[in-house]
């Protein structure tokens, strides 16, 4: 995935590479069978200047159904054959991902403070950067490249082996509770 968004210093983008694996078990009676699927990578991360940093959490929205939701049946979300179709997107040109599909985006007011942790709203990230600041254009591609990693390390020096809940306050108000397995996830593949 890659963010560009639009600073008083000119646009700034940020990308990742991340994994997906997913599986199938028999489905030997009717309602027996099971799918399951791990990913592993990093977030985004876009350095917008003045130690202000953008995130993109691959934990949630379908940034990749967003972007290709039109060579993709109805009938294929979320199933084999979704990622049966998902699999020949591959070497496609990148898509545009609608905002309402973004994964989840956050922010620290300080790098170096876990506590400072805050939600981005996309529509509107002028509330969590000042005016100036617009999320342009997020795109996604599916691609064989190799997973990103260490960029979030680099910013958020604390993040690699932190292991308490960071709560923030979600945009419709209530505290979601977010995990440093949200920002990295060593690759394990298994």
């Amino acid at each position: 995935m890659t963010l560009v968004v639009e600073t008083p210093q000119g646009d700034r983008q940020g990308s990742s590479v991340v994994w997906i694996r997913h599986w199938f078990y028999p489905q030997i009676l009717p309602d027996a069978g099971h799918q399951d699927r791990k990913w592993g990578g990093e977030a985004a991360v876009v350095d917008l200047g003045e130690g202000k940093f953008l995130f993109a959490l691959p934990i949630n929205g379908d940034p990749i159904y967003g972007a290709f939701g039109d060579l993709l049946s109805q009938k294929t979300t979320g199933g084999k054959e979704y990622y049966r179709v998902i699999e020949g997107l591959v070497g496609l040109e990148a898509r545009q991902v609608p905002l309402g599909d973004l994964p989840t985006l956050v922010t620290f007011t300080d790098v170096n403070d876990p506590t400072s942790i805050a939600l981005v709203d996309p529509h509107d990230i002028a509330k969590s950067f000042g005016d100036g600041y617009t999320l342009k254009s997020a795109f996604v591609e599916v691609t064989r490249d190799p997973v990103t990693s260490g960029q979030v390390g680099q910013v958020l020096d604390w993040m690699d082996g932190y292991s308490n809940w960071m709560p923030v306050q979600g945009l419709d108000g209530r505290t979601k509770n977010l995990s440093s397995r949200y920002f990295i996830r060593k690759p394990d593949y298994n």
